[in-house]
């Protein structure tokens, strides 16, 4: 077969396409996407937890909530929280284990996905400022690109 008819797979992992075009397999883009998902997820989670660990005053205030000594203490835990998230996504970028990458993906849905049902009645009630919008798409799309990638991984 000659790829137009979805032949086989060259063992380099490409099509050729009769050397018209030269496209990764579909696992190179699995791999590819993937690895685009780890370095989202650390791009958005260590610049906050870094920001929010100096600054929770700062960074609260922009979503319209006051902090009090316990409510900074706890803006500090959630920041502390998002830099180990974020690291450990930056560090698994790579990973090629079927089985760890799943679970990552999993630990990516459940934590967008929270942080979207967490956000969304503040933000629909009007109790916070509506800058918090910027932050449920963030945590939505993370999450649906998440769970696409979940369904397209092959499984362990």
């Amino acid at each position: 077969m000659d790829g137009w008819e979805g032949g086989d797979v060259p063992k380099s992992g490409k099509q050729d396409f009769g050397g018209l075009i030269d496209l990764p397999s579909r696992p190179a883009k699995i791999a590819f996407v993937k690895k685009t998902l780890f370095i989202l997820n650390a791009a958005l989670a260590l610049p906050f937890g870094l920001i929010c660990l100096l600054f929770p005053m700062a960074v609260f205030t922009g979503f319209g909530l006051t902090l009090d000594e316990a409510g900074r203490l706890v803006a500090r835990g959630y920041a502390v929280t998002c830099i180990a998230y974020g690291a450990i996504f930056w560090l698994s970028r790579d990973v090629t284990d079927k089985g760890f990458s799943r679970s990552l993906l999993i630990g990516s849905i459940l934590f967008n996905i929270l942080e979207v049902l967490i956000q969304t009645p503040p933000a629909l009630s009007g109790s916070v400022s509506p800058a918090i919008w910027v932050t449920i798409i963030a945590h939505a799309t993370v999450g649906a690109l998440s769970v696409v990638q979940f369904l397209k991984s092959p499984k362990a």
